[in-house]
């Protein structure tokens, strides 16, 4: 079957991948606000129920019911994944796992004594899984860095028969003491960074992701040493935004009680509250467990379950919603029996950037792929012009937000081609737009085949890898597909 002009459309003349020459831009974007909802439903023994439609739901914001305008189960859309060859790449390769829950142990804020409780409560909740296949671990040590313990992606199987070598080798090599001239302000920088980092980790996996932090927490805001007051809560915000684009939940595990500051620390003289308050607002807007527990055991079994099953659920909010205050949402099911479990609010933030342009300025500047959208990517060299390389790309239409609007579906993406030199050093070209209408019949032709983009780039001298970003334009996902140009050049 053909599809319609308006898609084929979207193949563009050659680009000339130079540095001088990749200004960076973006389109006006009119795509529609949605949020977007990851929910997980469970029965009453807390079972995922994998049935239910968009009927099954309601949706309240602020009190207000809100129509459901897309809907889909997550788990349907992730299937085989794309074949791989000379000159293609994908980033949804063989053996990548179809989700994803990290553990991170954080003793950058733990107390000592509570850092080695914490140790010997992961590895007992490590021997009592059914399988760690798609379980990773990581460290945040005491000089602030993000150690792997079992790295993304992994594929050693079912590792945690042999978790406490591991940890112990990992705890021996990265063991310190925290900088006695550390101040939190820093501690709380270190710590969003580690976190940032992780979430892009989690962004290599499609379908649901859980992160089980446990850690002592984080104050909302402080005075820093210069008796300034620092507030924290737009960092938490965006790095809660940057969780819940990757389609990852965050789990806290408050290893020490409200109240109770690390013994000689500067947080001593701030209550515990605030450490709590910032653990419940991360697991609020990303969807995770909103009700904290210190059994860490329990909350990993929690976080897996919830990964084996999700569905997606987008409404739009009247404009005037955009006010720049927080926002409570309420997800419930019709159906007797079944709990749901999605995000609690939202921030509607007022003239930000669109979502599609933050994850196209995230996918950019960050290193490794994301799999939010899965995407296949074939490169033809041009024998008539050396150095100009034909890129034929396929991107996954189950991952794209497509409503029905009238008798057509609509949508829309958003892509950029960003070159690296050998540093690493980068810089993106125009951002294209792609708005989709499609029939019944191209929709459906689209889900098997993928949507087509074609693009023709001229590798400049500079050039060591070349990187294809889309996004979605209503939801802010994203998908990457990163290309070294040795490879490209053959």
């Amino acid at each position: 079957m053909a599809l319609s002009k308006p898609l084929l459309a979207v193949a563009a003349a050659g680009l000339a991948i130079a540095f001088a020459q990749l200004p960076p831009a973006a389109p006006a974007d009119s795509a529609p606000k949605l949020v977007d909802l990851n929910v997980v439903a469970l029965d009453n023994k807390d079972r995922p129920v994998e049935d239910l439609s968009a009927e099954d739901f309601q949706v309240t914001d602020n009190g207000k019911p809100q129509p459901i305008l897309f809907f889909r189960h997550n788990d349907k859309r992730l299937e085989a994944p794309a074949e791989t060859g000379p000159r293609v790449f994908t980033n949804r390769p063989a053996g990548r796992p179809a989700h994803a829950t990290a553990i991170l142990l954080d003793f950058l804020n733990e107390s000592f004594s509570a850092g080695g409780t914490a140790q010997e409560e992961v590895l007992k909740a490590l021997s009592r899984v059914e399988s760690g296949d798609e379980l990773y671990l990581y460290i945040l040590t005491r000089d602030g860095r993000l150690y792997p313990v079992r790295d993304i992606p992994a594929s050693d199987g079912d590792w945690t028969a042999h978790a406490r070598p591991m940890v112990e080798k990992a705890i021996k090599e990265t063991f310190s003491l925290r900088s006695p001239n550390m101040t939190i302000v820093e501690r709380v920088v270190l710590t969003y960074g580690g976190l940032e980092v992780l979430a892009r980790k989690l962004g290599a996996v499609p379908g649901r992701k859980s992160l089980v932090w446990i850690t002592h927490g984080l104050p909302i805001s402080v005075r820093d040493a210069a008796g300034e007051y620092v507030d924290f809560q737009p960092y938490l915000r965006e790095l809660s935004a940057t969780f819940a684009r990757f389609n990852a939940a965050i789990y806290p595990v408050m290893q020490v009680p409200p109240g109770m500051a690390m013994a000689g620390s500067e947080e001593a003289q701030y209550s515990g509250m605030g450490s709590k308050e910032t653990l419940s607002q991360f697991a609020e807007l990303t969807g995770g467990r909103t009700k904290g527990d210190t059994d860490i055991g329990l909350v990993v079994r929690q976080a897996i379950g919830d990964t084996r099953t999700s569905y997606q659920i987008g409404y739009r909010p009247p404009e005037s919603n955009w006010d720049g205050k927080y926002h409570k949402i309420k997800v419930t099911c019709v159906r007797k029996g079944v709990k749901v479990q999605a995000k609690t609010g939202y921030y509607a933030a007022e003239g930000q950037k669109p979502e599609s342009q933050e994850a196209i300025d995230a996918l950019v500047k960050g290193a490794g792929n994301s799999a939010e959208i899965g995407m296949t990517v074939r490169a033809t060299l041009d024998a008539a012009n050396p150095g100009r390389v034909h890129l034929e790309a396929r991107i996954d239409a189950r991952d794209i937000c497509l409503m029905r609007e009238g008798d057509r579906y609509v949508g829309g993406l958003r892509l950029a081609i960003a070159a690296y030199d050998q540093s690493g050093q980068g810089q993106a070209g125009k951002v294209v737009p792609i708005d989709l209408k499609l029939t019944a019949a191209e929709r459906d032709e689209v889900m098997k085949t993928g949507i087509p983009y074609t693009r023709d780039v001229v590798l400049g001298a500079p050039v060591k890898e070349v990187r294809l970003v889309v996004a979605d334009a209503i939801l802010g996902a994203a998908g990457s597909v990163t290309m070294p140009a040795e490879q490209l050049r053959k």
